[in-house]
């Protein structure tokens, strides 16, 4: 039988089932009361261990993960723009929800255009390799740039490998050293290695 392809929680509820058959709650109860034999089988305890241990997080995760989301969900709805960068966050990684490069694009989007540097950072990635919009260097850039003049990190390595490259903008080697030299000032490994590249 094929796991749910709906969401993750479903996905780990359908193979804690398959790993550890019958009522959950009931094998935690169970491992915890149980004594260990005279004999002990490594294998065995593994497998026990491991049924307890999806069983466990199954528990403890799911009312927690679900009350997350909704939560998530209303403060992003909101216009709360930490809330909406970390809901693109799960569509675009797929971890606490389905894969969804549309809705990542459009809460990036709702973000970026409220000034959250990392969110317009990830919204020019998007646009630069066309996921959930229609690829445009130039957009890239417009995002890129203005996450980069909050210090944003992943915007300034970004855009110093826009203009090394001549994608979106005009090829311009020393903006490209300059931004470069920013993200080593930040201890960034690529800016590193990339500066290293242009000497």
């Amino acid at each position: 039988m094929p796991p749910p392809r709906s969401s993750s929680l479903q996905s780990a509820q359908h193979w804690t089932r398959r790993s550890a058959p019958g009522n959950p709650r009931q094998q935690i109860v169970e491992f915890a009361r149980s004594k260990p034999p005279l004999f002990i089988d490594k294998h065995a305890m593994k497998k026990q261990f491991s049924h307890f241990l999806c069983a466990a997080a199954l528990l403890l995760s799911s009312p927690l993960v679900i009350a997350q989301s909704a939560d998530l969900l209303q403060k992003a709805q909101a216009g709360d723009a930490q809330a909406q960068f970390k809901l693109a966050a799960v569509y675009i990684t797929g971890r606490g929800g389905p894969k969804n490069d549309d809705e990542a694009a459009k809460w990036f989007m709702l973000a970026a255009k409220q000034g959250h540097a990392e969110s317009q950072a990830n919204i020019g990635l998007m646009y630069g390799r066309g996921r959930g919009v229609p690829q445009s260097d130039e957009e890239a850039v417009k995002w890129y740039r203005l996450s980069a003049e909050q210090g944003d990190i992943d915007g300034i390595f970004n855009l110093a490998v826009m203009y090394d490259d001549g994608r979106g903008v005009a090829e311009n080697q020393e903006e490209a050293v300059r931004l470069y030299r920013l993200g080593v000032a930040q201890n960034h490994v690529s800016s590193q290695s990339n500066l290293g590249y242009m000497y």
